[in-house]
């Protein structure tokens, strides 16, 4: 009888502590969520706010204006930022989606000499600051004449080295038997890869697109330096209009970040669990 109390108390002590546990652990990840929305709660406010309002010290916007998300498309050239974010987004999304799967398939599914070497080169690229090619990508570009075009922007984020790593790492894990049916049936290289492993990596595939998109749509830096003319800037780029040397129009600014978020924000609830699985693919054996 003395066991059984013994052995009852210290299943309660256990359960209490996990319950303590989980209390703990609750408490310390909404107030990691509550500081990480500091920042967007004091955006989304800004933009509510007129200019008089801005440094007044209030949080809460007294009276509540929507003037910021009307004239923020008619005091700058809107939605033709919108439409370029867009169309960059697009054919950078497509190109790195093209590369990144045959790379990530002939670096492991092909056996050919240096393989190993070529992979950790294209690895070796994500160590390298962009301030050390930063020249020479400016000189190709204006050498070919491509300076202030649309197509600088999407040749320069073309070859996505996360992707190829991620790619790749998929196609490591699966079953070499799948390959092995394909060539006693006849089929090519080319026709094994489109028809059989490309439709198995759909789930790499769409995490690769969601990681590629959130990418270019969020590049600023490439554009800024390669870019002149106002009508061709991207988004991130021409929010910058409202900052100049000596003022910032803040409501402004805060409400076209707002808007522009909202693409990558429907993209991310979305595709949340695409967005996990795409992390975890990167921790599977090499």
């Amino acid at each position: 009888m003395a066991s059984t109390t013994v052995k009852t108390e210290a299943s309660g002590k256990s359960r209490a502590l996990d319950v303590l546990l989980k209390v703990l652990a609750y408490a310390v990840l909404v107030a990691m969520a509550a500081f990480f929305l500091v920042p967007f709660a004091w955006s989304l406010t800004t933009s509510l706010k007129t200019p008089d309002q801005v440094f007044q010290g209030n949080w809460i916007p007294d009276p509540v204006s929507f003037d910021a998300y009307r004239n923020v498309w008619e005091i700058v050239p809107y939605g033709r930022w919108f439409l370029n974010s867009l169309i960059y987004t697009a054919f950078v999304t497509v190109i790195n989606i093209a590369l990144a799967t045959t790379a990530g398939y002939a670096l492991a599914r092909m056996r050919f000499p240096g393989r190993q070497v070529i992979f950790y080169a294209i690895l070796g690229t994500l160590m390298i600051p962009v301030h050390v090619y930063l020249i020479p990508i400016y000189q190709m570009m204006s050498f070919l004449g491509l300076v202030d075009t649309y197509t600088s922007v999407i040749l320069v984020q073309a070859a996505y080295t996360f992707g190829v790593f991620l790619m790749r790492q998929f196609f490591l894990e699966m079953p070499y038997e799948l390959e092995e049916a394909a060539k006693v049936d006849g089929a090519s290289r080319f026709r094994t890869f489109w028809q059989i492993m490309l439709p198995l990596a759909r789930p790499a595939l769409a995490a690769l697109t969601i990681f590629s998109f959130l990418s270019a749509w969020n590049q600023f830096f490439w554009p800024f330096i390669l870019l002149n003319s106002q009508e061709k800037f991207p988004l991130t780029v021409g929010l910058a209009a409202f900052r100049s040397q000596y003022d910032t129009q803040w409501e402004f600014l805060m409400a076209g970040s707002l808007l522009a978020l909202l693409p990558t924000l429907l993209v991310f609830l979305v595709a949340q669990r695409q967005i996990i699985e795409g992390v975890s693919f990167t921790a599977v054996k090499g």
